[in-house]
């Protein structure tokens, strides 16, 4: 752009956020560096959770359709039979999440290129904790009785604990979830999730290659093999987290089926699953020598059905 070459650090990084050539390069690199800190967050969610696009930020309906009875056999005159259909609602709301970091004009310089580095990577990292919080806080705090008795997916008690028959009891529960006319609706448990304390009990129910029962130091005449090893197990430490959510526990454990069965929803406005970063310069706020980067992301979680989901407190 015909100016003077720069001289020094300081020269350089203020060259960078003012003239037209350089911020490109600089906010695409930086941009690449939160991206890639973000991907690298826990994204655990994505295998229960699906995944929607709003336009907006206005509420948007996502509508769970019951079919009131099976397909007919079509007989010779090729008449096909109606059916009805009822709609159940659930909304979500897109929301804007963000936070912007300054570094001041003598850190920079003291750092070099370091400080711009790291800025990026902590805001890519804040952005997904951002999100796995939003999404763990919507599941546990359980609003509306998404998680209840009447909903065949909750189990408490001393029944609840982590084992072999807890364990089977959710699985058969989840199996034998109808829909309004009482027809069965094939929905498959695919994922367990536990708290870090429950870890190790979790991995041996779904790792261990066969199971027995013991009865006086004998092994009882029956089938061994495990019938859990298909399950995915997700180990995430929200679940005990009660400063996140004071119902959070370190016994409670959850069992979800996948995407497809929309146990949760997670929305992003316009699509846009990852964050944006934007770079201001010296010369952005005349009161502070400061650089300064925001960044921020769209995003909205419900619960949608519950007949996908199903909570033990573990007591």
């Amino acid at each position: 752009e015909g100016r003077p070459i720069p001289r020094g650090t300081s020269s350089v990084i203020q060259a960078g956020f003012s003239t037209m050539s350089l911020p490109v390069a600089l906010g695409s690199s930086a941009e690449k560096l939160m991206l890639s800190a973000y991907a690298d967050s826990p994204q655990q969610w994505r295998l229960f959770a699906k995944i929607v696009s709003v336009s907006n930020f206005r509420s948007k309906s996502l509508l769970r359709p019951t079919f009131l009875r099976a397909a007919d056999q079509v007989g010779r005159t090729g008449l096909l039979t109606h059916t009805a259909v009822t709609e159940e609602v659930v909304s979500i709301k897109a929301e804007t999440y963000g936070q912007v970091l300054s570094v001041g004009r003598q850190d920079v310089y003291d750092d070099d290129a370091g400080v711009f580095v790291e800025a990026a990577i902590q805001l890519g990292k804040n952005c997904g904790r951002a999100l796995n919080d939003l999404i763990w806080r919507t599941v546990l705090l359980n609003d509306g009785d998404f998680f209840h008795g009447d909903n065949h997916n909750y189990l408490s008690g001393a029944g609840s604990v982590l084992g072999v028959e807890s364990l089977a009891a959710a699985i058969a529960a989840m199996l034998n979830q109808k829909d309004t006319s009482g027809r069965s609706i094939d929905i498959r448990p695919r994922i367990l999730c536990v708290s870090p304390s429950l870890e190790v009990e979790a991995r041996q129910l779904l790792v261990s290659s066969s199971m027995a029962r013991y009865t006086s130091d004998e092994i009882d005449n029956q089938p061994m093999g495990n019938p859990f090893a298909n399950l995915t197990l997700v180990v995430e430490p929200r679940v005990e987290n009660t400063t996140l959510v004071e119902t959070a526990s370190d016994k409670m454990w959850l069992l979800f089926a996948g995407p497809g069965d929309s146990p949760c929803a997670v929305a992003f406005l316009d699509g846009r699953e990852s964050p944006t970063l934007e770079s201001f310069g010296l010369s952005a706020e005349v009161g502070a020598l400061q650089f300064s980067w925001r960044g921020y992301h769209d995003f909205g979680v419900a619960m949608v059905d519950p007949r996908a989901a199903v909570m033990s407190v573990g007591e």
